[in-house]
């Protein structure tokens, strides 16, 4: 069974995704000049990779002049390469050189027309050795920088990754369910209709029978046969309904559930008396096996409608078979098991066998009904801490198992 995703956790990827992709978003003042391509990430590369270094080739400039004589030419040296290995590490490789370069233009400039000492082999020697330092100490500095960027891009990679898998998982189970909504859509209105046409058709007849023959010819076993006809459709339609409010009220978590002790073997007893019109039409041998009362602290209502639920699918797609039922209770748990020799489900179709509104291949048009029953069941197990499962074999039967704590307080 798939695990349940944890919401809060999408919630924190998808946070993390939108704060990441800020830095891309175009700037309003660009846009507003027709500039609408620069974001925060190229306007921090241009600064760091040009206006910051010249800045500090400046700031070396205003030094030589201020401090050339001052201080000792190593100690001005060491404050080049410090100052250009900071650009470096904030504008890259391009940084470092461009606030080197200033540098030693600045340097030359100064040596040539302010001091008069002229450019001399020795300050060509210092100047060449000053950018070679800078740009040995700026790859450093960009490799070190690079790596920690690899490091920080695989992470976001792998919340990339994480979270479109999780995206692309509710994405397709969003289209499977408003599939399945639509096929509910489909066959609630071709069964909810149905019977009413039915029903309305016969009503008129008999009204037009009414009105237009005499009393003295007016049948009344005819009257009869379309009164129970339409108490039938009106009986079929509300248990639609039902089921209907019932799907709605498990899957908002509304139905609540009233506790009370019961025995499952005499609840069955009592569906099986309720099937008896139709286990005699259908002619169903039904053979209920226990080991005495199986009592257990359960909502009546709702177990009884798992039951009949099961039933129901049992005498549907039996073929007129032996149907056995067999009541069990271990310990800590009840079983109910029912078993048919019917139609049976492929692996195939037992993969959505218990999916709202979604019906096998194999029952497709053989009976009628809105798909939503083997649910219920399921869901009316869980809710009491068990669960219902199926065996089966196509053409050799079915098998359902329902599952119930017997004590609320240990589901």
């Amino acid at each position: 069974m798939a695990m349940e995703k944890d919401p809060t956790r999408t919630g924190k990827n998808l946070d993390e995704l939108y704060k990441f992709s800020e830095k891309y978003k175009p700037l309003w003042i660009f846009r507003k000049i027709g500039m609408g391509d620069v974001d925060l990430e190229k306007l921090k590369m241009v600064i760091f990779t040009y206006i910051v270094p010249i800045f500090f080739g400046a700031v070396n400039f205003a030094l030589s002049l201020g401090l050339g004589n001052a201080v000792d030419r190593s100690l001005l040296y060491l404050t080049y390469v410090t100052i250009g290995s900071v650009s470096a590490w904030f504008g890259g490789v391009a940084g470092g050189v461009i606030t080197v370069s200033a540098t030693i233009v600045g340097n030359l400039f100064i040596s040539q027309y302010v001091t008069g000492d002229g450019i001399s082999a020795s300050l060509l020697f210092r100047s060449g050795m000053l950018l070679i330092t800078t740009v040995l100490l700026s790859l450093m500095f960009s490799w070190a920088r690079n790596r920690d960027e690899t490091l920080y891009l695989k992470e976001k990679e792998r919340i990339y990754a994480r979270t479109f898998h999780e995206i692309y998982e509710e994405y397709t189970k969003a289209l499977n369910e408003i599939k399945a909504r639509d096929q509910f859509l489909t066959i609630a209105s071709h069964e909810l209709k149905t019977p009413l046409t039915s029903m309305l058709l016969k009503l008129n007849n008999m009204l037009n029978s009414v009105k237009n023959v005499s009393l003295a010819h007016f049948s009344v076993s005819e009257l009869m046969k379309v009164l129970q006809n339409a108490q039938d459709q009106i009986r079929w339609l509300s248990t639609m309904i039902n089921d209907l409010l019932n799907v709605s009220l498990m899957t908002t978590g509304k139905m609540s559930l009233d506790y009370q002790k019961m025995d499952l073997v005499k609840t069955t007893e009592n569906v099986k008396e309720s099937f008896s019109e139709w286990l005699k039409k259908e002619k169903y041998a039904v053979k209920i096996e226990s080991e005495g009362e199986v009592i257990g602290e359960w909502d009546k209502t709702r177990i009884e409608q798992a039951v009949t639920n099961l039933f129901s699918n049992a005498i549907k797609y039996g073929k007129n078979k032996p149907i056995n039922i067999k009541i069990t209770n271990r310990g800590k748990t009840a079983k109910f098991i029912i078993k048919d020799h019917g139609i049976g489900i492929s692996r195939e179709d037992q993969r959505i066998l218990f999916r709202p509104f979604e019906r096998p291949k194999a029952v497709q048009g053989y009976k009628k009904g809105l798909g939503v029953g083997l649910y219920l069941t399921r869901m009316i197990a869980k809710s009491h801490g068990g669960d219902v499962r199926v065996e089966s074999i196509p053409n050799f039967g079915t098998t359902f198992t329902m599952e119930l704590p017997v004590n609320r307080k240990n589901p």
